[in-house]
């Protein structure tokens, strides 16, 4: 009788605790929820603003994601995906209109500022424990765990495609100091020069349209430059890149663009046709 005394004693602490940290912890109770009820699979456009930064716009299209300014290109979409998994982020705690102090938890002013669809997702300061994030979204505050908020205050350029050939260009042809490359019928052959031993010139043009860079960087504009590497489309137009190296990175840049791809050392090789 005594043994069940005391478990019923220890239940009746266990239960109080609970009740406790759930009183300490304002809206901490109720069931779990996605911080927002929109599909990320909808969604048509993103506006991304932050402290001091370039504002970012993204607009779907029917080959993924357009990086619409601060300049227009194609975008990553993994990166943009990366960005809209935020609505499916389970709100671990949810605070009401009044639980909660929005300047304190720096949400006024916002460190970054998403609209969605023009619906708007706030990202304010981190909480000292648990590293999860204050999250403002259809009058309430969120605390979710978050790991995009390096990649929504960094560089506008992150958010560039790093594949080399856009996806709604046809690639043609090909050249570099080393060989002309060129699509047919068949596939890819090498109507100038020779390619190095052991390399395949079908293995080769499947590898320009495949290849994507480490990262991509803007770097002053050149509207009327020329390049040694040429692509060639199928509409007509063509895209010039320079091989260069800085600070040790090795890229293949677009002066007219103003863009430089960082790329692995053995891929530029074996793209520029080099042993």
């Amino acid at each position: 009788m005594a043994r069940r005394w005391w478990v019923t004693v220890l239940m009746l602490l266990l239960v109080g605790g609970l009740a406790t940290v759930a009183w300490l912890e304002p809206g901490g109770g109720g069931d779990t929820v996605t911080l927002s009820r929109l599909d990320p699979g909808t969604v048509q456009e993103l506006r991304i603003q932050r402290r001091n930064q370039e504002s970012v716009v993204l607009r779907r299209d029917a080959h993924g994601w357009l990086l619409k300014a601060p300049a227009e290109l194609r975008a990553s979409s993994f990166h943009v995906e990366q960005v809209l998994a935020l609505l499916r982020l389970p709100g671990e705690t949810r605070y009401g209109e009044g639980e909660i102090e929005p300047a304190q938890v720096g949400l006024e002013p916002p460190r970054v500022r998403i609209t969605v669809d023009g619906r708007e997702l706030l990202l304010g300061a981190s909480h000292p424990i648990g590293s999860r994030r204050y999250v403002r979204h259809d009058g309430a505050v969120y605390l979710v765990r978050e790991g995009v908020m390096p990649l929504l205050e960094g560089p506008w350029w992150n958010f560039i495609d790093r594949r080399l050939v856009d996806p709604d260009r046809i690639l043609q042809a090909v050249e570099t100091p080393s060989y002309r490359l060129e699509r047919d019928a068949d596939g890819w052959r090498v109507s100038r020069g020779e390619l190095p031993d052991g390399v395949d010139a079908k293995e080769l043009g499947l590898g320009w349209t495949q290849a994507s860079a480490l990262v991509v960087r803007s770097v002053r504009r050149e509207p009327e430059a020329v390049a040694p590497v040429v692509l060639h489309w199928r509409d007509g137009g063509v895209r010039y890149l320079r091989p260069e190296e800085d600070n040790g990175e090795l890229r293949l840049t677009d002066p007219r663009r103003g863009l430089a791809y960082v790329l692995d050392g053995r891929v530029r090789a074996y793209l520029l046709g080099k042993d």
